[in-house]
């Protein structure tokens, strides 16, 4: 593993779709600046177990709509791990929402200037800010223990939104062109 050092290798072997790493994007990923500081320890890939892990926790909490399972594996795949220390600001409030977070194990506390406090266990997910293009934290999140996160980026997220909904209307559109000809063909 690299600490610091931004180094994912996930091997994506299916044929050409949207959700593929473009080939100058390879072995970079993009996280925030305010994680760009001492005390994370960023995984070079998830194990298998972690991609099942998040396709639990995504499905349970229908955080994917309609997914079918290749999506669903293939979504999973532009998930990281990153280990935080214990008492390490993840995002304050008002920052621009560029991640969502998975949390695998220890604890996090998400405050806001209200006064409200939560604190989050293995399981939870938050950040889903990020979902929305453009949007920015309502919430602070800092670790009570050593955390490990799977992250994923909003924008990620959004391209697996849309690649799925072109993949449901390109099927729609086969049976449609089904139909037409064996109209046509009965004529």
């Amino acid at each position: 593993s690299n600490q610091g050092n931004i180094n994912n290798n996930n091997n994506n072997n299916s044929n050409n779709n949207i959700l593929q790493v473009k080939e100058e994007d390879k072995g970079k990923i993009e996280i925030p600046s305010n994680m760009k500081m001492q005390g994370y320890q960023l995984y070079q890939s998830l194990e298998p177990k972690q991609e099942e892990f998040i396709k639990k926790v995504l499905v349970s909490n229908n955080l994917v709509p309609e997914f079918d399972n290749e999506t669903l594996e293939e979504f999973a795949i532009g998930f990281y791990c990153v280990e935080f220390e214990e008492q390490k600001q993840i995002f304050k409030e008002g920052e621009e929402a560029q991640m969502f977070y998975i949390i695998e194990s220890g604890k996090v506390k998400i405050s806001s200037e209200h006064g409200e406090c939560k604190e989050l266990t293995a399981e939870n997910y938050f950040g889903y800010e990020a979902f929305e293009d453009c949007s920015y934290r309502i919430e602070n999140a800092t670790t009570l223990e050593i955390t490990k996160l799977l992250c994923c980026s909003g924008q990620f997220y959004r391209q697996a939104l849309n690649y799925n909904y072109l993949k449901e209307l390109e099927e729609k559109v086969e049976l449609l062109k089904k139909i037409i000809l064996f109209k046509h063909m009965d004529n």
